[in-house]
């Protein structure tokens, strides 16, 4: 998987890259961080702490537990940033999700992306998973230079 590092950069890159959405904003950016990590809080970290379940816990990893897990946050917020926090949380776990299927090998091999539609592993193949360092180093200087003239133009 590409690690958390390369997972913020995406956010950040897709920030620079939109930045008149009111997602990007000082008050959401925030939980879209929080949705580019919210795959693998419970289904990473499960893996670390109680490898035993880890199997039971890739569940958490497929957009059908990131969906439910959106709407269980947005509970906690007033009525009305429900809305916009559960969409800058999507955009987040989408972003992560869009990541994890570019890899050929997810994880430990239990992630179903389209799971209960389809019942087998979804991925695009562009990188291998050992490849995440690279990865995570060319998607933080991505980001770093769309920062760069992010600001550059915002001065103008």
């Amino acid at each position: 998987m590409p690690d958390l590092l390369s997972h913020a950069a995406s956010a950040y890159l897709v920030k620079n890259i939109k930045p008149q959405s009111s997602l990007f904003g000082k008050r959401y950016f925030g939980m879209v961080l929080l949705g580019v990590f919210l795959p693998d809080i419970i289904a990473r970290g499960t893996m670390v702490l109680f490898p035993e379940w880890t199997l039971t816990a890739q569940f958490f990893h497929t957009p059908v537990a990131c969906f439910f897990q959106t709407v269980l946050i947005s509970t906690f917020f007033i009525r009305k940033q429900r809305v916009r926090v559960f969409q800058a949380l999507t955009l987040g776990w989408i972003l992560h999700q869009t990541f994890d299927l570019a890899q050929t090998n997810l994880g430990p091999g239990f992630y179903y992306v389209l799971w209960p539609l389809y019942d087998h592993p979804l991925r695009f193949g562009l990188f291998e998973s050992t490849d995440w360092p690279w990865v995570a180093l060319i998607t933080v200087l991505l980001a770093i230079v769309s920062e760069f003239f992010q600001k550059k133009n915002a001065r103008k």
